[in-house]
């Protein structure tokens, strides 16, 4: 049972996507170096705070702030996906584009006693994406709209 347990530690805290378990009040009780690095939330600075003040997260387009995946967790008891489009604003002001999961931690009897969350930084993927939507609709060779842009706007 220990090595188990140590196991599943020693791979939650080295695994490249960013890790926060929490709580059933949400409260951090464990925070992986890559998370750390994307929250700007260094040492054990975010345990026992808050989920929300730790992962403050914003809507791309609105700047509104999301709804909590770990309460949405919490009040569910189901995995909760982050919708496209989220921000994650650290502690030091950097924002970045990020994508998510949050699934309950259950006890041997089934009942939810926290919340572990799996985050990602996507900025890569989005500059990509952007650049593959750009080539759709400019000319590669002058940079000028393409037919293909005419045709949407004229059908817009």
């Amino acid at each position: 049972m220990y090595n188990e347990r140590e196991l599943l530690k020693t791979t939650l805290l080295s695994i490249g996507d960013g890790v926060i378990c929490t709580d059933y009040t949400g409260k951090v009780s464990m925070i992986n170096e890559t998370a750390k690095n994307l929250t700007d939330w260094y040492a054990d600075s975010a345990l026992g705070v808050h989920f929300d003040k730790v992962f403050n997260i914003i809507n791309e387009f609105t700047k509104e702030k999301s709804a909590s995946p770990i309460q949405k967790v919490i009040d569910t008891g189901k995995i909760v996906g982050l919708a496209n489009h989220t921000i994650l604003i650290s502690k030091n002001g950097i924002a970045r584009p990020v994508a998510d999961s949050a699934a309950p931690i259950r006890d041997s009897n089934g009942k939810s006693i926290g919340v572990v969350m799996v985050f990602r930084d996507v900025t890569d993927e989005k500059i990509r994406q952007n650049e593959i939507e750009f080539l759709s609709f400019h000319d590669q060779l002058t940079g000028l709209y393409n037919r293909r842009f005419f045709e949407t706007e004229l059908m817009r």
